[in-house]
């Protein structure tokens, strides 16, 4: 990686043919510095701001110390006779915007500086590149080029996808024809099926226990389709919400729709009362004789007659109730069962 620092810094004539710099690209793969500059032949004489300059030079083996150009073209003039305003560096070619040509890209080759042709923008109401560094390049994996261009005049943002010779791979998106989650055995089974699985690296299985926040908890890595499934062996007690995140290759990734799976609780103690109906009282009775309950005894307008914690069996006091019908309500591990009860 370069190190900048007054240590290790080191001047160097101007190299033929420019006289003044104006844009430094440097390729660290090849080691070759692209210099946009003015020259004797083109010099800057309407004293212009912040161009590229008139002419655009290569310099191969820049790090070893060579200061010899192997290539030079003479940009092209914009639509007013300006010269262009940004340039960027990406691989095997050059993209360089002029001020007012409202978005339009000459392309050069990278390795000679050839012309290559010209990249028009779809839309007609484009304004000025007017800031240095409105042109920035990447290539793609799949050979395909994104321009990113800044149309800062009238405040507009053009993003190109050129393919240099139309040959680029064009991956269609992968499409999610279905994500479900039902309980299988006490377990959540999770199941999906797609479509258009090219390019896919692999998806992540996501839980969350509000909605909101989500852990990863598996991965399974793309099989090229057509049906998954998997199970959640450790799910939560009570609700838990899968997602899908699906990752391609490059990194890029989207989410599915969300499912929700409600997990009983395994311990959950059952309970029973007698007699019933009562008169006087009736027993509780657990499932588990060691067991911290609360038990509401609840009347049929649903307002609490009666709410207290129990510990295994116990006798609940209703002599002082109506007739009628209750509903006793058993409250252990933040689930709820319930039962009626007549009261004689």
């Amino acid at each position: 990686n370069p190190v900048f620092g007054a240590a290790v810094d080191v001047t160097t004539t101007l190299p033929s043919p420019i006289i003044s710099i104006e844009r430094l690209e440097y390729d660290l793969d090849n080691d070759v510095m692209y210099i946009g500059g003015w020259t004797t032949a083109n010099p800057n004489i309407a004293n212009n701001w912040g161009l590229v300059g008139s002419t655009l030079a290569s310099y191969p083996n820049w790090s070893t110390g060579n200061r010899t150009v192997s290539n030079s073209v003479v940009l092209n003039l914009d639509a007013e006779n300006y010269f262009p305003k940004a340039m960027s560096v990406a691989d095997d070619y050059i993209f360089v915007g002029g001020s007012r040509d409202r978005g339009e890209l000459s392309v050069y080759n990278s390795s000679d500086l050839s012309s290559v042709g010209f990249i028009a923008p779809p839309l007609p109401d484009i304004g000025w590149l007017d800031i240095p560094h409105a042109v920035q390049a990447f290539k793609k994996s799949n050979g395909q080029y994104v321009i990113l261009v800044e149309d800062n005049y009238a405040g507009k943002n053009i993003v190109y996808q050129w393919c240099p010779m139309g040959d680029c791979e064009v991956t269609l998106p992968l499409k999610l024809v279905s994500f479900n989650a039902n309980l299988t055995d006490g377990k959540p089974n999770l199941q999906w099926q797609t479509e258009n699985e090219v390019n896919v690296s692999h998806f992540e299985i996501e839980r969350s226990s509000d909605g909101n926040r989500f852990d990863k908890i598996n991965e399974i890595a793309s099989r090229g389709g057509i049906n998954y499934n998997t199970i959640d062996e450790a799910p939560k007690k009570g609700y838990n919400y899968y997602r899908l995140k699906m990752v391609d290759k490059d990194g890029r990734f989207s989410y599915s729709n969300v499912e929700i799976v409600k997990v009983l609780n395994d311990n959950m103690v059952n309970f029973s009362i007698s007699p019933n109906p009562a008169k006087d009282h009736f027993k509780i009775v657990l499932s588990s004789q060691n067991t911290i309950a609360n038990i509401t005894v609840i009347n049929q307008l649903g307002n609490k007659i009666l709410s207290k914690q129990i510990t295994g069996n116990t006798s609940i006091s209703i002599g002082h109730l109506p007739g009628g019908v209750y509903i006793v309500q058993l409250m252990y591990n933040g689930e709820i069962k319930i039962t009626k009860m007549i009261k004689e």
